[in-house]
């Protein structure tokens, strides 16, 4: 009985830490698939000329599949709240997304441009934070391949010490 409770100690270490390493990719992919997703919004806003309630509904239907999400607050947020500003909406929708803080930061920033220049300063402002958030991307898909595998080691290790210390 000792010995399974030890095992069971030691699984539910190791699924944590591999957990941990799961999160760490899904976010990789999530800031890659919010760059692809501006690139789109870029081409909607510069070449449609279409307007932001435009652009983010056909990004909620059509965008990255991680995205959609997003943009559908960012539409329920312009149909919602007439009065509040398009940051403030941009703002609330990224509370939905898993990212780190140097993707936040670089789309609270874009947020406070959007609708608030012409085309081709939107466009720029995009075309800026699309280039941050593919760095961010490939630093956290790196960070996500190194220390993913060590957070997965270092709590099947830890749960193998605890497992020895408890039986």
């Amino acid at each position: 009985m000792k010995l399974l409770g030890a095992a069971l100690v030691a699984a539910a270490f190791a699924v944590l830490g591999a957990s941990e390493a799961r999160r760490m990719r899904r976010r990789a992919r999530l800031t890659s698939e919010l760059a692809a997703g501006l690139e789109l919004l870029r081409g909607e806003i510069v070449s449609r000329l279409a307007p932001m309630p435009e652009a983010a509904e056909r990004l909620a239907r059509h965008g990255p599949e991680g995205t959609r999400v997003f943009y559908a607050a960012v539409c329920t947020g312009l149909e919602s709240f007439g009065g509040a500003e398009f940051s403030e909406l941009w703002r609330r929708a990224l509370g939905l997304l898993d990212i780190g803080a140097p993707a936040r930061a670089a789309l609270l920033n874009l947020g406070a441009s959007l609708g608030r220049y012409g085309a081709e300063e939107q466009g720029s402002a995009i075309s800026a934070c699309e280039l941050e958030l593919r760095r961010e991307a490939e630093r956290a898909s790196e960070e996500a391949r190194v220390m993913g595998r060590l957070r997965a080691g270092l709590a099947a290790g830890a749960g193998l010490i605890l497992a020895i210390v408890l039986y």
